[in-house]
C-alpha cells in the first residue's frame, strides 16, 4: 500500500512516482444515494461500514456504523461551519494543479483551509483498480496552535473518496482505505 505522506506527494509533483493515469476533468457527481461501503482502519485493522446518502449541494450526507453525518469530500470538518462554499466550488471540475483557499469559522474558533489536486494515481478495491484523483487538504487554527493535513484519494468513477490520510502536529495519525462499494 502507499502511503501519501509530504514525502511521496513530493515525488508525485516531481514525476518521479510510477507512471500515474491521465485523468479526464472531472465534475462534481457525488455516488448515488443508498451505494454501501465497507472502509478498514489501516492502522489498526478495525474495519466499519456506511451507506452513502443524498447530497446537499457539495455537503454530502452518509450514515457510519448507524450514525447519521456530514461534511465535505476534502474537508470533512467543513460541515456545520461557516465558510466560503463558493471557494470550495471552484475545485470542480477536478483538475491536476487546482487549488482553493478559504477562512472557516466554527465556535468562534477561525480556521484556514487550502485544497490542492496534486496529482493522479490508482487504487487498488475488491472489485479492481481504479483511478483516482490525489488531493491535500491543509488546515490550520488561528485561535490555538492547532495545525493538520489530510491527503485524499477521490475515485471520479466512484464519486467518493476510497482512501484518507491525516496528520496533525498534535501527534494524531490515522489512515483509512475503502474495501468495496455496492449500489
Amino acid at each position: 500500500m502507499r502511503s501519501y505522506s509530504f514525502v511521496a506527494i513530493l515525488s508525485l509533483l516531481a514525476g518521479a512516482a510510477h507512471a500515474a493515469p491521465q485523468l479526464e476533468p472531472a465534475p462534481w457527481q457525488p455516488a448515488p444515494s443508498g451505494t454501501a461501503m465497507a472502509w478498514e482502519n489501516e492502522s489498526n485493522g478495525e474495519s466499519g461500514r456506511g451507506v452513502i446518502g443524498s447530497p446537499d449541494d457539495f455537503e454530502v450526507n452518509w450514515t457510519w456504523e448507524r450514525d447519521e453525518r456530514s461534511g465535505y469530500i476534502f474537508c470533512s470538518y467543513c460541515g456545520n461551519t461557516h465558510f466560503d462554499e463558493d471557494a470550495y466550488a471552484k475545485l470542480w471540475p477536478l483538475e491536476v494543479g487546482k487549488e482553493v483557499s478559504f477562512w472557516r469559522n466554527r465556535s468562534g474558533n477561525k480556521w484556514k483551509d487550502r485544497i490542492e489536486v496534486v496529482g493522479t494515481d490508482t487504487f487498488e478495491l475488491e472489485r479492481g483498480e481504479v483511478d483516482v484523483y490525489v488531493v491535500r487538504w491543509t488546515s490550520k487554527a488561528y485561535s490555538h496552535s492547532w495545525q493538520g493535513e489530510t491527503v485524499t484519494l477521490y475515485s471520479p468513477e466512484i464519486g467518493w473518496s476510497v482512501r484518507f490520510e491525516h496528520e496533525d502536529n498534535k501527534g494524531e495519525s490515522w489512515a483509512w482505505r475503502a474495501v468495496s462499494f455496492s449500489e
